[in-house]
């Protein structure tokens, strides 16, 4: 039984008022591979050639989605040096993600 999801006038104005960068998130996150890489991410820091590896895409793929992620502000870059490492910048995502593998991915 699918459980109903109550809100009364109070949370109704809220989630209206935060529909727009919801969706906008949505949006952002919506492609098989920057779900991946968000799903890779959300274990840990991780580089291109990391991500590359454990995605088998090309490097020029892998960068346009990670530049996509830290436009919406998803991810952010700690860099060393001339290394630079890709963490998700928002723990709201990890619960996202840790949620998704719970309902999609343990059935």
């Amino acid at each position: 039984m699918i459980q109903a999801l109550i809100m009364d006038e109070k949370d109704l104005s809220l989630v209206r008022k935060k529909s727009r960068p919801v969706a906008a998130m949505l949006r952002d996150i919506s492609h098989p591979d920057r779900l991946m890489i968000l799903c890779l991410l959300a274990q840990g820091e991780m580089t291109v050639n990391a991500l590359e590896d454990a995605l088998n895409l090309e490097q020029s793929r892998v960068s346009q989605h990670l530049m996509r992620l830290r436009a919406g502000k998803h991810v952010k870059v700690r860099r060393v040096g001339r290394m630079a490492y890709y963490s998700i910048a928002d723990a709201r995502l990890t619960s996202i993600f840790n949620s998704l593998y719970e309902l999609y991915c343990k059935v």
